[in-house]
């Protein structure tokens, strides 16, 4: 019975390192995601001549932009620190600037629709991915943490095991 709730213990933690690797994972993925398709969908609005261009700018950026907020209030539950509050400021800095292109490239001609996504999508696009990246990279290093944990546990599982067997 003892060792059946040692193991038990022991998948219960492994499992749980996982679980909270796969969804740091997945809202990061998310969040690099929703930032490609939102400047695609700018990139769209600048090249969409239709009367109604700026509806379907607002109809298909809506849900990504949803999808990224989940993400992000999913990585906060995950992750804390200097990176995840510096990721806040740059998307919420990139999201603000995706909302103006409505307005911004009014007016503007090819040539100057072309330079605004150059100079304000793109940089913002690129700040909020390499964040990620490095958010990732700090996932990968949780993951090796709690494996570390994991491994402290099962050897101290074994020893409390070899030690019920002897007695």
């Amino acid at each position: 019975l003892w060792a059946f709730s040692i193991q038990r213990n022991l998948s219960e933690q492994t499992a749980g390192v996982y679980r909270a690797h796969l969804q740091h994972d997945d809202a990061i993925y998310k969040i690099r995601r929703s930032a490609w398709l939102a400047a695609n969908i700018c990139r769209d609005l600048m090249l969409n001549t239709a009367a109604d261009r700026v509806y379907t700018f607002r109809e298909q950026i809506a849900p990504v932009r949803q999808e990224a907020a989940l993400a992000l209030a999913t990585l906060e539950a995950v992750v804390n620190g200097e990176r995840l509050a510096n990721l806040k400021m740059i998307t919420k800095d990139f999201w603000g600037t995706v909302d103006r292109m409505p307005e911004a490239s009014a007016g503007l001609s090819a040539k100057g629709k072309y330079a605004l996504v150059q100079t304000e999508i793109t940089p913002r696009r690129t700040a909020v991915v390499d964040l990620v990246r490095e958010l990732s990279a700090l996932s990968r290093g949780s993951l090796e943490e709690g494996e570390m944990r994991l491994k402290e546990s099962r050897h101290s599982a074994s020893q409390g095991l070899l030690w019920m067997v002897t007695l």
